[in-house]
């Protein structure tokens, strides 16, 4: 993915691994009738953009000092309701790992709101508000379990959209995990849903609460490492302040970059009785969304005007397949729908004949309508330039096509071309290759070759407690992001194993498949 930093000082993070009258949710699953592990007490933060069908554009966040959960943690399957929080309201969780496996360190990626062998579950709503079919990804940070099968310890990040809207219910679940001495920080991780350009990121608040009995001073807030110049920090409450016991701060951080790819940075929190970083990902998508059209005088559905719609000023709706592509804009109401032929699926060339709704047989379907307005009847063509979809379950990743409609009776003609995450190429770099880790003191010296390609941009590595399911280029923690060759790795326990995994990004924003490395800390 590409990234185009003013900075690029390669600039490496050190990275701390760590070891380690209720809300009814409902019917629980059917395992729940074997009483498994009771879930231990939750940190929650849900954000949502505006548009998401479930958390509607409105912050969550439930601690162990505002909220009562009930519900089950265990590998197979994490189901539980919690009420209350900051803000007075309710969620449920239902998350698990694809039928007959066990959650374990990775990412998982094609999520949805049933169970099958190759999707994993992510199904979350809000106030007993759910969205229906969901898409999405969740990815475990860290893991462990205690006796019993019980989720003892749990970083969880979690990214829902309902069917296939572009807004989204994001945020962190954590059980267990190590916090600063007599203080609730909500998130030790934030990662955003993928931007297009242009375009900026939903705020997000962090909360820091005072759980002691004494009063807990707060530094500067900062953020630091090679992205920080994409991240900010706005409407700061908490810095230099004294906090007193019981009392609660928040500040709001931002994301906002046209550099396409992905960003990763620190959120440095000080506080009198410990430092908390909360770790900032974030990824704008390689390739251009987009919707232009030009109508001429006459034509009904466009009456004569020019358009123009990207993701500054529209939301994007896209569904999409082998052999059709629907793609609808919040606000405005124009609906653009390709269809391939009976029996064949979308490939790069030109579709002549097309008619419009209902779609069926030997010719092509068009459909363009809008601003209340469509055709009884139409006829037209397009040529499609770029299409590919997802081999696991055959989702729509770049699409660009241009096309002519015409209302029949009508000569006037709406042209335009609709394009999502369409790109240059879609081939990924080549990794790095001579990876290589050197133990020196209580780090870990990190060097690598970069690909001497000339579409090459960046490398990103990153670190992993475990091996993991699954990994991308905002999974794991931080460890170097930049041009550079060589990094260091900090923080790893004496003698523990960690997988290290290292990414290329080209000009465009298009990712590598990782390259990975097993090291011990020293």
């Amino acid at each position: 993915m590409k990234l185009r930093r003013v900075q690029r000082a390669g600039l490496a993070m050190a990275v701390a691994i760590g070891a380690a009258g209720a809300l009814s949710p409902g019917p629980l699953p059917a395992s729940a009738s074997t009483a498994p592990p009771r879930v231990r007490a939750p940190i929650i933060t849900m954000y949502s953009d505006p548009g998401d069908g479930v958390g509607h554009g409105i912050v969550s966040e439930f601690d162990p000092s505002n909220s009562t959960v009930r519900g089950f943690a265990s590998a197979a399957s994490i189901y539980f309701s919690i009420s209350g929080g900051a803000s007075a309201d309710s969620a449920s969780f239902d998350i698990e790992p694809p039928t007959g496996a066990s959650l374990a360190v990775g990412y998982y990626p094609e999520a949805q709101d049933s169970a099958s062998a190759a999707h994993p579950v992510l199904n979350v709503t809000r106030n007993s508000q759910a969205c229906g079919p969901t898409r999405g990804w969740f990815e475990v940070r860290d893991i462990a379990f205690a006796s019993g099968g019980a989720i003892s310890r749990l970083s969880l990040l979690y990214e829902q959209h309902c069917g296939g809207r572009e807004p989204a219910l994001f945020g962190q679940i954590q059980i267990g995990e190590s916090q600063p001495k007599h203080v609730i920080v909500a998130s030790t991780s934030i990662t955003w849903p993928p931007l297009g350009v242009p375009a900026a990121a939903t705020p997000v608040p962090v909360y820091i609460r005072n759980t002691g009995s004494s009063t807990v001073r707060v530094g500067t807030a900062q953020v630091t490492g090679a992205d920080s110049a994409v991240f900010s920090v706005s409407n700061d409450q908490c810095t230099n302040r004294a906090l007193a016991s019981k009392a609660v701060c928040t500040l709001l951080v931002h994301f906002q970059s046209s550099a396409r790819g992905p960003h990763s940075a620190a959120l440095i929190l000080p506080m009198s009785t410990g430092q908390r970083v909360v770790q900032l990902d974030g990824v704008v998508a390689p390739g251009t969304t987009s919707l232009t059209m030009s109508s001429q005088p006459g034509d009904y559905v466009g009456g004569g005007q020019s358009y123009s719609y990207n993701p500054a000023n529209a939301t994007f709706n896209v569904f999409g397949g082998p052999s059709s592509v629907q793609v609808s804009l919040d606000g405005s109401g124009w609906t653009v729908f390709i269809v391939a032929p009976s029996g064949h699926v979308l490939a790069p060339g030109t579709y002549p004949n097309a008619t419009g709704s209902p779609f069926g047989g030997s010719n092509p379907g068009l459909e363009i309508a809008g601003l209340g307005r469509g055709c009884n009847s139409d006829t037209g063509s397009f040529i499609v330039k770029q299409v590919a979809v997802s081999l696991a379950d055959n989702s729509l990743q770049h699409f660009d096509a241009t096309f002519i409609q015409r209302c029949v009776g009508s000569t006037a003609a709406l042209t335009g071309e609709v394009m999502y995450s369409a790109v240059p190429t879609v081939t990924s770099p080549p990794g790095v290759t001579n990876l290589h880790a050197t133990p020196t003191g209580n780090q870990v010296q990190l060097t690598w070759t970069n690909p001497p390609v000339l579409q090459w941009q960046d490398t990103i590595v990153r670190v992993q407690p475990a091996a993991a399911v699954n990994v991308a280029a905002t999974t794991g923690s931080a460890v170097y992001s930049g041009t550079g060759s060589a990094a260091t790795v900090s923080g790893l326990q004496h003698g523990a194993s960690y997988w290290i995994t290292a990414f290329t990004v080209d000009q465009w924003g298009n990712v590598s498949p990782p390259v990975e490395l097993k090291v011990t800390g020293p």
